[in-house]
């Protein structure tokens, strides 16, 4: 892919209609996905025949998709659907742009395909977004991405089928992470005490324990643990509690030869019966299934 097909130039910006329709390069005619590293703005508002994913490799541009305007710098990402509508612009006070990015297209029915590796339901969850499907990336991950860009556009001598595979394993990654923090909900505001918490809830030493046993020494109410919790996490700290103990006390009826009971006790259960109501209400079994 050559230079002259990946950038675009300000005379084309004329050119744009409302919806624009998938039109990969002359060396990537047949191909279900291409990708073009832009450096001017672009300001029509338009929606798409395909799937976009737009990655920030340097410098910042307002994105406003929607109607919702947002500035992007390097490391963020958006994946923008048919349905939506949006344009790139300068900053307000900049004279020329000063930033570099990637376009990756995609036709719909590789999208299609490409979400269902990740669940049956992740195509239409993300269409029932009502917000941007704005995501990051790491210095690490874009600095890879950028290189990748221009090694598969400078000119060579690799079979086109190279390229593309290496185009769709790039896409492929970037879903993954846009797919994370859509279903994930993680916060860049994320509490330090609540990372604390999370990680100390991780450690088996600590299985054994209640739930005030776990928050001794954080300087917030029970409510307000719970509410933030459930805000952060996406559930409550008392169902993620115990899908940590009951995770593990299915390992350890796999892997160990310690009684039903012995476990119930070692993960802080009062009472082989109630581990037991809450094993099977979880998994749908008996802890005792799991032996046999």
């Amino acid at each position: 892919m050559s230079q002259k097909n990946t950038f675009l130039i300000p005379e084309m910006l004329e050119q744009i209609g409302p919806t624009i329709q998938y039109d990969p390069t002359a060396s990537w005619r047949d191909a279900d996905v291409c990708f073009n590293i832009t450096n001017y703005p672009y300001p029509t508002v338009h929606t798409h025949d395909y799937y976009e994913i737009v990655v920030v490799f340097s410098g910042s541009i307002v994105h406003n998709i929607n109607g919702e305007s947002y500035v992007m710098h390097r490391g963020d990402c958006c994946l923008i659907r048919p349905e939506d509508t949006h344009y790139y612009a300068d900053e307000p006070g900049q004279s020329q742009r000063k930033c570099l990015n990637a376009n990756f297209m995609c036709r719909a029915d590789f999208m299609e395909k490409a979400l269902a590796t990740f669940g049956e339901n992740c195509r239409s969850i993300l269409h029932a977004i009502d917000r941007p499907l704005a995501f990051k990336a790491s210095n690490t991950v874009v600095s890879k991405i950028e290189k990748t860009c221009l090694y598969i556009q400078s000119p060579g001598e690799r079979p086109t089928d190279s390229n593309l595979m290496i185009c769709k394993s790039v896409i492929m990654e970037l879903l993954g992470a846009c797919v994370l923090h859509q279903c994930t909900q993680i916060h860049d505001d994320f509490p330090e005490w609540l990372d604390s918490l999370v990680l100390s809830m991780q450690n088996p030493d600590n299985f054994g324990k209640k739930i005030p046993e776990l928050i001794e020494g954080i300087s917030y109410s029970y409510s307000y643990i719970q509410k933030q919790f459930r805000y952060y996490m996406g559930t409550t700290i008392v169902a993620y509690w115990s899908g940590i103990k009951l995770s593990h006390a299915k390992e350890l009826l796999a892997n160990s030869n310690l009684t039903v009971l012995e476990i119930s006790t070692r993960l802080g259960y009062e009472t082989a019966s109630h581990f037991n109501h809450l094993f099977k209400k979880h998994y749908g079994v008996s802890p005792l299934s799991i032996r046999k």
